[in-house]
């Protein structure tokens, strides 16, 4: 059984606000849920702060069991600190595009000409 621990949306019509739950990776977005560790209100506060609220040693205890975080919830455990963040040079999005630059190669007659290295 594969657990998630994902978003569940639960505020109204233009008023996003979601709980932060741990689920079976086969139920719906709006399923019931194992257990509901936080909420998050991504609508920011006149002093521009977002709302996160996160029971930590329940996240802990879920990821040390091989819960896997969906990537909008690994973005706000990684801002609270529950989780490390990755350096750049190991992302996989980083890693799957080729490298593309510009370079200037010269030929027999002297002139230069550009090229697109990969």
């Amino acid at each position: 059984m594969v657990v998630r621990i994902r978003l569940a949306r639960i505020g109204g019509r233009n008023n996003p606000l979601y709980r932060v739950v741990v689920a079976n990776a086969k139920t719906r977005r709006d399923g019931k849920p194992l257990e509901a560790v936080g909420m998050y209100n991504p609508v920011p506060t006149p002093e521009g702060n977002k709302h996160l609220d996160l029971a930590a040693p329940r996240v802990k205890y879920w990821l040390s069991v091989g819960a896997q975080p969906t990537p909008p919830v690994k973005k706000l455990l990684v801002k609270a600190g529950l989780v490390p963040e990755k350096p750049m040079h190991l992302r996989p999005w980083a890693l799957d595009r080729p490298s593309r630059r510009v370079v200037r190669m010269p030929t027999l007659e002297g002139q230069e000409e550009l090229a697109v290295k990969e």
